[in-house]
This record gives structure tokens, C-alpha cells and sequence, in this order.
């Protein structure tokens, strides 16, 4: 019974059906056919033809397993998600040696309530998850995450400094870190409320030097 597979059922159902058309009808042993006119023969051994035909098709063309690494895509899926990997051994990409650098603003300069923070990275994927630690006092408020602009530049647009009306000339420190979806997922539930600096809710891939400025 093992050896019964598609093919071999779809070739042995054709063989009886180009079998019925050639004889007519018969009987054999306790099943009796009852004579077919001479349409009916013709549409007995087409089928029987057809099937032996895909049969063979079947076998000599089997469906072909994915292969070790492969990707599947999903129609609709946005681009962060239109790829799932077959193999479980996937790696993720590649983030070793990347580097992070705060273009702006300046160490010592300043900054209003609501400003942009320009970010330049080196080594990392173009799909990469750049966030900003804005420290104030003894929390880091996480903000992002940033725009990836172009292969070698993040932007966090209308990053917030503080309170409207509040804060003035208070120091800030700024760094940007490079982080996954996990990471993305943590920073997300700290948004509003911060975490201590003495306890970070995950550890990022690649982080930049801070920058120190003041509110204005």
C-alpha cells in the first residue's frame, strides 16, 4: 500500500478506463459494466488517456521543498514583515561593527522643546531600528523610532525636550541606539514614563556617544 501513491492510482484508474473503452462493457467476476454506446467509449478512453497522461506528468515533475534559507513572502505584508524565513537556522542580519554618531544638535549646543536629531550610521542594514535615550536627571526617555533616511542617515523628527514652558536651561543628554524588534518593543512600553539609568530595559546593538545640551 506504501507504494500506491498519486501517480500510481491516477495511471491504474486510466488503464481501466481506456480498458472499458476498448472492450465495450463485460463482466468480471461480481462486477458487471453495462455496454457502452460508441460516445460513450470515446469519453471513457479520453479520460483514461488524460489520466495516464498526468500521471506521468506527476511523476516526473514533483513539487520541489524549499530550500535551507529560502524566504516566503505574503502578499500585503508591509516591509518590515513581508518575509518569513523556512529554515530555522536563519540568522539575523548582520550588525557587527556598526556605529552610530549624533550629527545634530552639537555637544554643548542647544535645543528647543521640540527638535529634530540627525543621526549618521555606518554598518548597519538599511531596514534598521535607530531610537534616541534622552536622559533628564536620572531616567532616559526613549523616542523613536527615527526616520532611516538613506542608507548612512536616521532622523527623530519633533523628538521632545521636556515640557512646553517647562525645563528651560535644563541639561539634556542625547544618545542614539541601534536596536531590533525585541528592542523596539521594550523602548515602546518606556516611552512615557522612562526607565532608570541604573536599569535599561534591553540592551542595545550599537550605541552612540552621548551629546550633552541645554533647553532653550
Amino acid at each position: 500500500m506504501d507504494h500506491l501513491t498519486v501517480p500510481v492510482v491516477m495511471a491504474i484508474a486510466g488503464t481501466i478506463l481506456i480498458g472499458i473503452a476498448a472492450i465495450g462493457g463485460g463482466r468480471a467476476k461480481e462486477i458487471e459494466i453495462p455496454p457502452l454506446q460508441v460516445f460513450g467509449r470515446i469519453v471513457a478512453g479520453f479520460f483514461g488517456l488524460a489520466l495516464i497522461g498526468l500521471s506521468l506528468w506527476v511523476y516526473f515533475n514533483p513539487p520541489s521543498e524549499p530550500k535551507a534559507g529560502e524566504t516566503t513572502k505574503f502578499a500585503g505584508a508591509s516591509p518590515s514583515t513581508s518575509t518569513v524565513a523556512t529554515s530555522p537556522t536563519s540568522t539575523p542580519p548582520t550588525t557587527a561593527g556598526a556605529s552610530l554618531t549624533i550629527e545634530k544638535p552639537k555637544n554643548g549646543g542647544t535645543i528647543h522643546v521640540y527638535d529634530d536629531v540627525r543621526i549618521q550610521v555606518t554598518g548597519a542594514e538599511p531596514d534598521r531600528v535607530v531610537w534616541i535615550l534622552v536622559k533628564l536627571g536620572g531616567r532616559y526617555y526613549p523616542q523613536g523610532a527615527c526616520d532611516n533616511d538613506s542608507e548612512e542617515l536616521s532622523v527623530c523628527r519633533h523628538a521632545q525636550f521636556g515640557d512646553p514652558g517647562k525645563n528651560i536651561g535644563d541639561r539634556f543628554d542625547i544618545s542614539a541606539v541601534l536596536t531590533n524588534a525585541k528592542g523596539h518593543r521594550a523602548y515602546k512600553g518606556h516611552y512615557t514614563n522612562g526607565f532608570e539609568a541604573a536599569d535599561p530595559p534591553v540592551k542595545p546593538l550599537a550605541k552612540s556617544p552621548a551629546v550633552t545640551v541645554h533647553r532653550v
